[in-house]
């Protein structure tokens, strides 16, 4: 940040690379989710 004008100073020149998830693998980690939050509350 820069303390003068207090704006935030952007220095990631690289934005994520990555791919987006497929439809299935979404699903499986939201359901993986949801399988470890309901044995947690129990």
């Amino acid at each position: 940040m820069n303390n003068e004008t207090g704006r935030y100073e952007d220095t990631d020149k690289t934005p994520f690379s990555g791919t987006d998830l497929m439809d299935e693998q979404r699903t499986t980690l939201i359901q993986n989710n949801i399988k470890q939050e309901y044995e947690r509350l129990q």
